[in-house]
Parts: structure tokens; sequence; C-alpha cells
């Protein structure tokens, strides 16, 4: 049982102090749908294998080192790690329904196949990490939202071959420094806001280039805003 059972007991025991959870939600956890806790210094992820019908778990600030104990969060709809010290892409196998996924400022070095079957993700932003490339972000074909700003990223040349629903695209303060990026980039036919530049996060070489944005606007006609301004005609 719950009461006897006492590792599961410690394992949790921050989780429902932060969350406020009640003394019959301990005992029933498929009634917890929502985990949020910011500057916890909850570095363990296990205790989320307890509740399977969460929906969004937002744990920021944590020094999260592993995603992990999501095994049983088949309903998870919303994930939010940023600023943590996670350095791979893993464990969300079991989230089929994830549609939102944010991993801003951690330490990720590379995506492997750590978006094998998250067909329902929308929305990934992976800001302010180390990510060379953008390789397997493929894995993810029905993303419409990507920021991949303040990276390590050189090119995005074949980068988004199956991610053809993207319709926002930040790549702020990379090392994009040639237009064969903005060419390459012309096939996204429902790309309706770029960023090359963002005041929120810095620019890329590419923005520097004689008739950069005259060149962006005439190559991505679908573009509604670029570089957080609007396109007028």
């Amino acid at each position: 049982s719950w009461d006897n059972d006492r590792d599961r007991k410690e394992a949790l025991s921050q989780l429902l102090a932060s969350n406020g959870i009640r003394e019959e939600d301990i005992k029933n956890p498929e009634r917890v749908t929502c985990i949020e806790m910011v500057l916890d210094e909850y570095c363990c992820m296990r205790g989320f294998r307890y509740f399977p019908n969460l929906k969004t778990i937002c744990l920021i600030q944590q020094a999260v080192v592993k995603i992990e104990g999501l095994e049983a969060c088949c309903n998870l709809e919303k994930l939010i790690l940023n600023e943590n010290k996670i350095m791979k892409v893993e464990g969300l196998t079991a989230c089929a329904n994830l549609r939102q996924l944010y991993l801003c400022t951690n330490a990720i070095q590379d995506l492997g196949v750590g978006l094998v079957g998250l067909s329902a993700l929308e929305v990934l932003w992976v800001a302010e990490n180390s990510l060379a490339d953008l390789e397997g972000i493929g894995m993810a074909p029905n993303l419409t939202d990507l920021n991949a700003a303040r990276n390590k990223l050189s090119s995005v040349s074949q980068a988004f071959e199956r991610n053809v629903k993207l319709r926002s695209l930040n790549l702020s303060d990379n090392s994009l420094c040639s237009f064969r990026e903005v060419l390459y980039l012309s096939r996204l036919s429902a790309l309706t806001e770029l960023n090359f530049s963002d005041p929120d996060w810095g620019e890329n070489p590419i923005c520097m280039l004689c008739n950069y944005q005259t060149y962006a606007l005439y190559h991505l006609p679908t573009l509604k805003v670029l570089d957080r301004l609007r396109v007028t005609a």
C-alpha cells in the first residue's frame, strides 16, 4: 500500500509539499494532472512515475540532470524543463501525446534520437543550449514552432526536410552567415515567422550582409514577421 511504501513516500514528499497536494490525492495519484516547481532544488524526476494522468510538468531551475520517470505519463501534453543541467534529450518515448516541450538553458549538445515517437509534438524550444546541428528534428514531423536561438548552429541546410508544417522559427544568436540558409528555408511553405535576429537573444552574421532583409523577404514571401518585426506591404 501507499502508506507502507517508505521509498515511494520519500521520492514523492517534496513533490507533494511543493504542489499542495491533498491527502486524498496522495492515496489517488491518478487525480493529479499538473505539477509545477520553481527553485525547489528538486533534481530527480523519478517520482513522476506515480502520476499516470499528468498533463503538465513544469520544473524550472531545479538542477535536473536527466529526463526520467515519465514511463507512465502517456497523457502528458506539456513539459517545461528550462534552466536545468540536462545534457541529453531522452526518456520521452512513452509521451506520445506531448505537444509542447521546453528545454531552454540546459547543456544539450545534440538531439540524438530523443524525439523518436513524438509525432504529436508541435512546440519545441531548445534555446540557449550547445547544439551544433539540428539532426534528429525530423523525428517530430508535426512541429509548427521551433526556437533554437543561442546555440552553436553554423548551418540549418537539410535540417527541416520532414518539418514541412513549421510556421515559426527562431534561429537568432547562432553562427549562420550565408544567404544559402534563406534559400533552404524557402522550401518551408507554411513559414510565417522567422527570426535570425531577436532583441531577446541576439543576431547572426547573416544579418550584417548587404540587402539581407530584402533578400529574405523576396525568397520567403509567406513571412508575416521577420526578426520580430511585422512585414508590411
